[in-house]
């Protein structure tokens, strides 16, 4: 990872107009910022706020100044996978803030409005567009909370952004997120004590998958993708229904709520009932997945 000064040299270079903010702080330290909300920064100005100390955080002004726009999606854990699947690390940069929040940041083919504003649960996440004549916070600075601002995709690797159709890129931000959402709205039953109940009948689910459920191991890269196949190829094969099955899935989770994504896994359902897929065998599964399986044993 690159330090401050490295960063905001290199936002600089790319030709994104940056100011400096406070450590903690969301708005420019500097008396003269709106000044550069429509003149660009040279590096000299750069350079000599670096000298002055004045780079705690980093500040970028959107919009045409840039040729950089956000889609600022705050809702807390986001499902990050879901939202930005199918674009390349050329066509987003994205970056997390607090509490699962996300931010992308893009180039734009098409003309934009200078703000959207939609929301997108009951309980106040909305996703916003912003261009001109806004500001936003760029990675390593330091959220409010204490969060660090981190790149997940493109910044770090230093893609250059290409132009994409940018209304596009909202709508379709705003339609996975209500997607999702209106899952979990289906699936509200509690997926703690309805999987406890399911573990206790048992319903010829065999025994390690419960193991798995209890001990809570984590479904990470490959051996996790496995696993989760198989486990739910044999929920399947045992009769139960999406409710129940989102319900293991994320009472298996040791970050429940956070990492979880109701679309992918129903994506993933219907994928394999489709298929008809037979349960795996006790071999497959210890061939495919040994780390796991050697932790609930």
């Amino acid at each position: 990872m690159k330090t401050l000064k490295e960063y905001v040299r290199l936002y600089n270079e790319l030709g994104w107009n940056i100011l400096p903010a406070q450590k903690g702080k969301k708005f420019p330290a500097i008396p003269t910022w709106k000044y550069f909300q429509d003149h660009k920064v040279e590096r000299r100005n750069v350079e000599d706020w670096l000298k002055q100390g004045k780079f705690q955080n980093i500040n970028l002004c959107l919009g045409s100044i840039s040729g950089i726009y956000e889609i600022d999606v705050d809702v807390e854990n986001a499902p990050i996978g879901l939202i930005t699947g199918g674009f390349k690390p050329n066509q987003i940069w994205v970056c997390e803030s607090s509490k699962g929040k996300v931010k992308i940041f893009f180039r734009t083919s098409t003309e934009l409005p200078t703000k959207l504003d939609t929301k997108v649960n009951e309980i106040g996440g909305h996703v916003e567009l912003r261009g001109d004549n806004h500001l936003s916070v760029l990675p390593p600075s330091v959220h409010p909370s204490g969060a660090i601002y981190e790149w997940l995709s493109g910044g770090d690797d230093n893609i250059k952004l290409v132009p994409i159709d940018g209304l596009y890129l909202y709508n379709t931000v705003v339609q996975r997120i209500k997607t999702e959402y209106n899952y979990q709205e289906k699936f509200q039953s509690d997926a703690n004590a309805l999987g406890e109940k399911m573990r206790n009948s048992g319903n010829g689910v065999r025994d390690f998958f419960f193991k798995s459920l209890k001990k809570g191991t984590e479904w990470s890269g490959q051996q996790g993708h496995y696993f989760r196949l198989a486990f739910c190829a044999e929920l399947l094969n045992n009769g139960y229904d999406d409710s129940q099955i989102h319900a293991f899935f994320k009472a298996h989770d040791k970050k429940s709520g956070e990492s979880y994504s109701y679309t992918i896994t129903q994506n993933k359902i219907d994928e394999l009932r489709k298929k008809g897929m037979h349960c795996w065998t006790k071999k497959k599964i210890m061939q495919c997945c040994p780390d796991i399986i050697e932790e609930i044993e």
